[in-house]
């Protein structure tokens, strides 16, 4: 929220220990943000024990700040009584809000502790103002914005919003489109989505020009660690935006690097302007990797080569030279924050319910061309890219990842034109497109994240059918109690968005093991996609077992020869023909 009487966003910086809530307090932070021990995206920090939580709000309180916890992780089932009963404590201990980005756990909360203000956490991917006005309807007060949006949008977005508009301005990028990354989980078993990041985007890659050739190969880079971003050179035009709140990210960081950069932002704020560049330096000097990057909110380039950084021994150095002291004040008044709350009074032991069975059961087909199609007969509906749908040869469009204001006219054009084609399927991706599934059989996919009964029960309200997550295993699956539920059981799984095409002819990227990972173009961005597919063809029992209805298959690099040789495949029930796949456990 814009702080009191100055019309200036909130000044929200992050604490992964108890030593960083004073750094960022003595700095001039308005409000922090900081993790339990238990569910949120920075599992890796130090975060917090329920006392020390105690501690740290009574503290900020008592000096006027605000504090937010975070629950931004995805859940099980068997995870939310936890869930629950933890926000029930943090309502009764008065913190400010929680942030969240699991849609089953914000509906849970809704109707379980109304009192509790959610701010939904940019892992939720929102990109548009109807996913922000479908949240608005669910009783939330803030949204953090996907980091990729340009300042033109961003306006607007600031200007029509029903919810307080909160955006990052400084700290590390991910390089995919926010919550669209499963690259960690796939390559290390590390689930970003479950705050277990191991960073794969900062090792070292080689850009192919060509998913099946080995011509233009340039040797080892770093094509998709991208450089910090900082917008300390547009702090005017962001109080004229009119943003609720500005976040520095940084959880994982020292309590000297909360103090310095929040120092640094409390003053350009207080004086309602840009950075010098002795400013600009000093940031540089506290944590960087090799400089910073505006080009998101800019629109600077074309490509994501001009955001490229990677941290080296002189930026360690650097830091290293500059930390300072955590306990030098700023002088800020602020009036004592008063929140008075009693034990919340709702049931701690929520039961999903039990497993439907399947309603129906349906082959989906997803390709990326009419060329790659085979297998008449074999599917129940097939999906083309809307600009890609022809009459006759598929009665289904996919929407794509990605999709911002300005370019939904265009989709919703093509989606007109796709109807009256003959288009009855879709498959919607993202919560700001269900507005776009009236009069389709529309089914929610795999980006999504859907991992629980509540989230599938929360998207099955406007679409007849969800494809789970691609990190569940079977078991958990089965326990998901809707009828309509799916599973991707063939294909290459999308592993990172990009918000912009990689550049330079990139098709393919090799890691240090020899594994190639796809790039195709979706518009004006790119997509990554895993080096092996899913193969479930000879499991169609387990499948069954776990309450599947929907079988997703998802032909990305696949000829029309080779679909036609993965459909014979799964009539048969055929083993895997190598080692090369990967399977649902």
């Amino acid at each position: 929220m814009k702080t009191k009487n100055s019309g200036l966003p909130e000044l929200l910086s992050p604490c992964g220990s108890p030593e960083a809530v004073r750094a960022a307090v003595l700095a001039g932070a308005d409000a922090v943000y900081m993790g339990g021990r238990r569910f949120n995206a920075r599992a890796n920090a130090k975060n917090f024990t329920d006392e020390e939580l105690r501690k740290a709000i009574e503290y900020c309180h008592a000096r006027g700040v605000r504090v937010y916890v975070t629950l931004n992780t995805v859940l099980y089932d068997r995870e939310l009584p936890e869930a629950l009963a933890y926000a029930g404590l943090l309502y009764e201990m008065g913190v400010d809000a929680v942030i969240c980005a699991d849609m089953g756990l914000i509906t849970l909360m809704q109707k379980r502790l109304p009192g509790l203000p959610v701010h939904v956490s940019t892992q939720a991917a929102v990109h548009n103002l109807p996913a922000l006005q479908r949240l608005a309807g669910l009783g939330v007060t803030r949204v953090v914005v996907a980091r990729e949006l340009p300042k033109k949008l961003l306006e607007e977005i600031c200007k029509k919003s029903p919810v307080e508009i909160e955006m990052f301005v400084h700290g590390a990028l991910c390089v995919s489109c926010s919550g669209q990354c499963l690259l960690s989980a796939v390559m290390g078993g590390r689930s970003g989505n479950r705050g277990e990041c191991a960073q794969p985007c900062r090792l070292p890659y080689e850009p192919v020009a060509g998913v099946r050739a080995k011509q233009a190969r340039r040797g080892k880079e770093y094509p998709i660690s991208l450089r910090d971003l900082s917008l300390a050179g547009h702090i005017p035009e962001l109080i004229e935006m009119g943003v609720s709140s500005l976040k520095i990210e940084g959880r994982m960081k020292s309590p000297s690097y909360t103090g310095g950069v929040t120092r640094i932002y409390r003053m350009l704020l207080d004086e309602r302007r840009a950075a010098t560049e002795a400013e600009a330096d000093a940031l540089r000097r506290i944590f960087s990797r090799g400089g910073f990057t505006d080009a998101y909110f800019t629109g600077e380039g074309g490509t994501l080569r001009i955001m490229l950084g990677v941290r080296s021994e002189r930026d360690k150095k650097q830091s290293r030279l500059a930390a300072e002291p955590v306990d030098r004040p700023v002088a800020v008044q602020r009036a004592p924050i008063v929140i008075s709350r009693t034990k919340p009074d709702f049931d701690a032991s929520y039961r999903p319910p039990r497993a439907k069975s399947p309603e129906a059961r349906l082959k989906l087909g997803v390709f990326r061309t009419p060329e790659q199609i085979a297998g008449e007969g074999y599917f129940d509906a097939v999906f083309l890219p809307p600009d890609k749908f022809e009459r006759g040869v598929a009665n289904g469009v996919v929407l794509p990842p990605v999709a911002f204001d300005t370019e939904l006219p265009k989709l919703k054009k093509l989606l007109l034109a796709a109807k009256s084609a003959g288009a009855e399927y879709m498959l919607v991706e993202n919560i700001g497109q269900l507005e776009l599934a009236e009069g389709f059989y529309a089914v929610g996919g795999v980006r999504l994240n859907i991992t629980n009964t509540p989230a599938a029960e929360f998207y099955l309200q406007y679409l007849k059918g969800v494809i789970l997550s691609p990190e569940l295993m079977l078991a958990q699956m089965r326990d998901i109690g809707c009828g309509v539920k799916g599973a991707l059981v063939y294909g290459r799984l999308p592993l990172m968005t990009f918000a912009r095409r990689l550049g330079g002819g990139t098709t393919a990227l090799r890691d240090r093991a020899g594994a190639m990972f796809p790039v195709l173009p979706d518009g004006a961005r790119d997509i990554l996609y895993n080096s092996v597919p899913v193969y479930m063809a000879d499991k169609a029992e387990a499948l069954d077992a776990a309450g599947i209805a929907l079988s997703l298959y998802n032909f990305t690099t696949e000829s029309r020869s080779e679909v036609s040789h993965v459909i014979d495949a799964y009539r048969r029930g055929l083993p895997p023909p190598g080692s090369n796949i990967r399977r649902i456990r």
